[in-house]
C-alpha cells in the first residue's frame, strides 16, 4: 500500500492556526466584519452566500418563519 500524500486532518489544522493568527487581536464585530468579507469575495461561496441571505437561509430562518428566542 502507498504511504499518505495527502493528509486532510493536518491541512485543516494549518488553516484553523491562519486564521487564528489572522484573527488575533480583532474585536468580535471586527472578525465578523473580515469574515463577511472574505465570504463575499470568494467566487464559489460569495454568490451562494448572497443567495441565502436573499432567501433568509443564511440566518438560520426560512423566509416568513417567526424566530426563536
Amino acid at each position: 500500500m502507498k504511504g499518505k500524500s495527502f493528509d486532510c486532518v493536518e491541512m485543516k489544522r494549518e488553516i484553523q492556526a491562519r486564521l487564528l493568527t489572522e484573527l488575533e487581536g480583532l474585536s468580535p464585530e471586527e472578525q465578523i466584519r473580515l469574515t463577511k468579507r472574505r465570504i463575499n469575495s470568494d467566487p464559489f461561496w460569495g454568490p451562494r452566500w448572497k443567495r441565502l441571505s436573499r432567501t433568509g437561509s443564511a440566518a438560520g430562518t426560512k423566509k416568513g418563519s417567526p424566530q426563536k428566542g
